[in-house]
């Protein structure tokens, strides 16, 4: 990057402050959930803005942001393990499944990440990698390099959690290309 570039740049602190606001944290954690829960449906305009409502509300609500996304990307892997662990399960439309009234849906998630918490404390790193393909993409969506990809990737693979690289491509895929 030439220096004129580089003057026009903000600041990397208040680069990461811009982009921790609610409204790009909505959507980035909606392309994150699209991406690993409903990759294959599309959606109307009005279900999208609904559905970041709900989750411009729920970080809004937060106190840490940044902590709000990860266990966010976490609890959204933990509801994509669990319906591929049934036989027939699928999810309302993601303006109802994210909505914090309807606590069979995205609510639900909080017991779930809480359980697998409590069991971190008696047992290290379980579903660790969870939270490194989390906090590679909330490292992503701040700064794309192919540095912080091939820092996941090593990460994952050296964790023998390689099942997760897929998931991981798949939201920044879906990051870049599809809804930016």
């Amino acid at each position: 990057m030439n220096t004129k570039m580089k003057e026009l740049m903000p600041p990397k602190k208040k680069f990461a402050q811009r982009k921790l606001n609610v409204f790009y944290l909505g959507k980035v954690a909606w392309n994150f959930a699209h991406a690993l829960l409903w990759s294959e449906q599309k959606f109307t305009d009005e279900e999208i803005s609904k559905a970041k409502e709900h989750l411009i509300t729920h970080f809004r609500e937060s106190t840490h942001r940044r902590k709000a996304l990860i266990a966010f990307c976490e609890r959204i892997i933990l509801t994509k393990n669990y319906l591929a662990s049934k036989e027939q399960s699928v999810l309302p439309s993601p303006a109802i499944w994210l909505n914090p009234k309807y606590h069979q849906g995205f609510p639900e998630t909080k017991g779930w990440l809480q359980a697998v918490e409590e069991t971190r404390k008696n047992v290290p790193g379980h579903l660790k990698h969870y939270t490194v393909l989390a906090n590679h993409y909330y490292l992503y969506c701040l700064h794309p390099s192919k540095g912080i990809l091939q820092q996941c990737h090593d990460k994952l693979v050296d964790m023998n959690a390689k099942s997760l690289l897929q998931s991981f491509y798949t939201t920044i895929y879906h990051f870049n290309y599809i809804n930016q």
